[in-house]
């Protein structure tokens, strides 16, 4: 971890989403996350987070998202770099191959971390382990909600 306890995140600027809190609206209406990690704890750990603002779906691999997202509408993607099946990386070209837009937030303990997510393109990237805080921010950006 780096001096002062904290990781480092950092962020692109992202396409303009529409951000639903579940206080403003009906839940069905709230924008969907989904959480791509191989380890459970993980998952469920985000997904207790997250479910206060956000419909949360759960994948374990880049072939299970990838199922999930040629399937229904996700607005944002939390995405672990190292996982069986279908890496993180993988998961990402093919679906710019197969032209699905959604931005995505890379959390991996992954080495090189920063160069790897610029080249997938991703919005932002967090280093495992990191604060929640810094997640819960990170997908205000990439939806373009208001931070407070």
């Amino acid at each position: 971890m780096p001096p002062g306890g904290e990781t480092q995140m950092q962020m692109r600027n992202v396409a303009a989403w529409p951000c639903v809190t579940q206080g403003s609206v009906d839940p069905s209406a709230l924008k969907t996350v989904l959480v791509v990690d191989d380890d459970h704890d993980i998952c469920e750990s985000l997904q207790l987070l997250l479910e206060r603002r956000f419909r949360v779906a759960v994948a374990y691999n880049g072939v299970q998202a990838l199922e999930r997202l040629t399937r229904e509408r996700v607005d944002a993607m939390v995405l672990d770099l190292m996982m069986p099946l279908m890496d993180g990386e993988s998961l990402l070209r093919e679906l710019k191959e197969r032209r699905i837009e959604v931005p995505v937030i890379i959390a991996s303990a992954a080495t090189q971390l920063a160069s790897r997510a610029r080249t997938a393109g991703a919005s932002a990237w967090l280093e495992k382990p990191f604060d929640a805080r810094q997640l819960e921010r990170a997908l205000e950006v990439a939806l373009n909600c208001n931070a407070g």
